[in-house]
């Protein structure tokens, strides 16, 4: 059978003092799974069976190579002393970081902002994102900033039913790098994310646990609320906010929330 293989990748073992260099929009090195791989190298070292999978990159007349896929096993390789085995990369998918770690682990919505930042045609638009998400994310929540930007909408319809749509697709969008920005976004933005550190730092009576202030259900019926203008007033419900007890500590149900909301409003 073996005269019928034929060779395609080469693994090269690592000397001891090269370093490997990181992409800068590659996922965050997670301590905890490093930790756990420096046992289990130490048991048994895979690594020249199960490869790191490097780039070789010319900058400025100097080759490095760079990490694709396998920095954490790098990490616990050199914490456990143990030999390093890579295979360089020849393909021309500038993406195929992406498509490697998404397959070992499911990437957060941080990971795949901070990936597309760095690459030059989407840097503009994520690293906006970034921005908003800097000043904001103590407030909000990934899913909801990208809710927001997109315009995504959860209407109800009846029967209990809730749907959501929007202007600029979802989650698959904003991972293919196809996020967009624009004035109208940017109104959309600069309504929404303030007034949740508004609410947060409004309540009082008692105060309000970031936990439920940052809830995903809390912010949709919020804006949804707000959007009904002609039925709610966002500066009462603030005014009121201040001055009255309130119960969004204690309530799960977006019926519940909503219908709260408006007490507050017309008290």
């Amino acid at each position: 059978m073996s005269d019928r293989l034929v060779e395609v990748n080469k693994i090269y073992k690592v000397p001891k003092d090269m370093e490997l260099k990181y992409y800068i929009n590659n996922r965050d090195v997670n301590q905890k799974k490093v930790k756990e791989l420096e046992i289990s190298l130490k048991e048994c070292n895979l690594l020249s069976i199960n490869p790191i999978i490097v780039r070789e990159v010319d900058e400025d007349g100097v080759i490095h190579y760079k990490i694709i896929d396998g920095q954490h096993r790098n990490e616990a390789a050199i914490l456990a002393d143990e030999d390093r085995y890579v295979i360089i990369d020849q393909s021309t998918n500038p993406h195929l970081m992406i498509k490697l770690n998404t397959q070992m682990k499911n990437w957060t919505l941080n990971n795949y902002a901070n990936y597309w930042a760095g690459v030059p045609e989407t840097s503009e638009v994520y690293n906006k994102y970034l921005e908003y998400k800097s000043c904001y994310g103590k407030y909000t929540t990934d899913s909801i900033l990208l809710m927001i930007w997109n315009n995504n909408r959860t209407t109800y319809r009846g029967s209990g039913n809730y749907v959501r749509d929007g202007d600029h697709g979802g989650n698959k969008i904003f991972k293919n790098g196809k996020l967009i920005f624009n004035d109208k976004i940017k109104r959309r933005l600069d309504k929404y994310l303030p007034m949740f550190e508004e609410v947060y730092r409004a309540a009082h009576n008692p105060p309000m646990q970031k936990g439920s202030a940052r809830r995903q259900i809390f912010q949709e019926v919020l804006m949804n609320a707000t959007r009904k203008s002609k039925c709610f007033s966002y500066d009462k419900f603030i005014k009121n906010l201040c001055k009255y007890p309130h119960k969004f500590n204690e309530l799960r149900l977006r019926t519940d929330l909503e219908q709260h909301m408006y007490e507050i409003e017309s008290s």
